[in-house]
């Protein structure tokens, strides 16, 4: 009873520290960006920073776990082939996505309002039942297929009104060229000036007044949040795999941490190396351009929230993870009324309960199909014992009826023998 009390206790545990990571995580995000909703700094610093602390947290650790338990760690270490190595390569795939998915975050942020951007993440429980049904073959009722239709569509409304709401036009240009002329006069001055990342594509149509035609331009933070989705959703079942598959849940969580963080940390060096915007930032400005407090913050957040997700997936699994994800939702819209500023329309009030109403749905329509197929299997059961019983039973009778008419053909053998 201990232990069940205790397995809960930690479950519970695990998925508040994820809501509070995953939370907060969203909300220092948006809080390092600048006034134009771009950033100062390169998030492919803050990516690659977190990556190497949790690289370094896991080896750490597993260095420690190997002096405890072998008598010669060093042997142990010296004695990896080329075999072993190799061995490694499974782990390049979930790391490459990781690394994507880090990186479309920022441009994610910068498109929405952090309340928006938590619904629009929901997307990810479309692409994980797709994914569960294409690589797992798992099956889902049609209440389930309807949810997710009404969560989609609910989500594509949700993307769209961020451009109804825009603001106007001249507005838009205005600060456009106010930021032209700032990065001439800071050129002029020979001070270190970065590019601006964000979200905003300016069209002509996306910020008409007159409720003018949208284009496919329009919906480019959209298209950022589904591929987003597919990406992380295909990491995180990947990585669950791998995780799980074989000895790997023997196998220590911190070696295998340590194998997905050193390709994180490749994957996003080669980024800073590749790109000469990048490496001309780094080098004429410093690694740490741009950085303020939040982005400082963000970089431990990230580290923090990436071991807890890969405890999620080693211990627990994916559906526990979006099951967070949307406890997530409730977190951060309430953050961004009571400290962000955020006001919510009309729209977004419809709207809002129409995709949690629709999570509900599917997750009912899940455990009904759960408790069917489990009453399902009590009545097979039952029908099994039935049947058994009544062999059982049959066979007795029938052994019974051989026994007496043995024991009949006895008593006339021994009348026989008298007469």
């Amino acid at each position: 009873m201990e232990s069940g009390v205790s397995s809960t206790a930690k479950t519970c545990l695990l998925g508040l520290t994820f809501v509070i990571f995953a939370s907060s995580r969203i909300m220092l995000t948006k809080y390092s960006s600048n006034d134009a909703n771009g950033f100062d700094y390169l998030p492919a610093v803050v990516t690659v920073l977190s990556e190497a602390l949790k690289l370094s947290v896991c080896l750490l650790l597993t260095f420690r776990k190997l002096y405890n338990e072998c008598d010669d760690p060093w042997g142990y270490i010296k004695s990896f082939s080329c075999v072993d190595i190799l061995k490694l390569w499974p782990w390049s795939l979930p790391g490459f996505f990781y690394f994507l998915d880090n990186l479309i975050t920022f441009y994610v942020i910068a498109s929405f309002e952090t309340a928006r951007i938590v619904l629009l993440s929901n997307f990810v429980i479309v692409s994980t039942s797709l994914l569960f049904r294409i690589v797992l073959k798992h099956r889902f009722t049609r209440i389930q297929w309807a949810a997710l239709i009404i969560l989609f569509l609910s989500i594509v409304s949700l993307s769209k009104e961020k451009f109804d709401t825009c603001r106007d036009p001249h507005e838009v240009t205005k600060k456009s060229s106010d930021a032209l002329e700032a990065s001439k006069r800071f050129t002029e001055q020979d001070v270190c000036y970065v590019p601006e990342i964000t979200g905003e594509r300016p069209s002509p149509h996306r910020h008409r007044a007159d409720g003018g035609p949208l284009t496919l331009q329009d919906f480019y933070g959209f298209i950022l949040v589904i591929f987003q989705c597919f990406i992380a959703s295909f990491a995180n079942i990947y990585n669950e795999k791998i995780f799980k598959q074989g000895d790997g849940l023997e196998e220590s969580i911190y070696v295998q941490n340590s194998r997905l963080y050193l390709f994180g940390v490749t994957f996003n060096l080669l980024l800073l190396l590749i790109r000469t915007d990048y490496r001309g930032t780094i080098a004429t400005c410093g690694l740490f351009h741009g950085f303020n407090t939040s982005a400082a913050l963000l970089i431990l957040d990230n580290a923090a929230l990436g071991l807890t997700i890969s405890l999620v997936l080693k211990y627990r699994d994916n559906m526990f993870h979006i099951m967070c994800s949307q406890l997530n939702t409730v977190f951060v819209i309430v953050a961004s009324v009571a400290f962000a500023g955020f006001r919510p329309s009309l729209q977004f009030f419809l709207q809002a309960p129409i995709v949690l109403l629709a999570i509900y749905v599917y997750h009912l329509a899940k455990e009904d199909q759960t408790g069917s197929s489990n009453s399902r299997q009590k009545e097979v059961a039952k029908g099994i014992n039935s049947i058994r019983r009544s062999s059982s039973s049959s066979a007795t009778k029938m052994l019974s009826e051989d026994t007496d008419l043995y024991t009949d053909s006895e008593d006339d053998r021994s009348k026989l023998s008298e007469v």
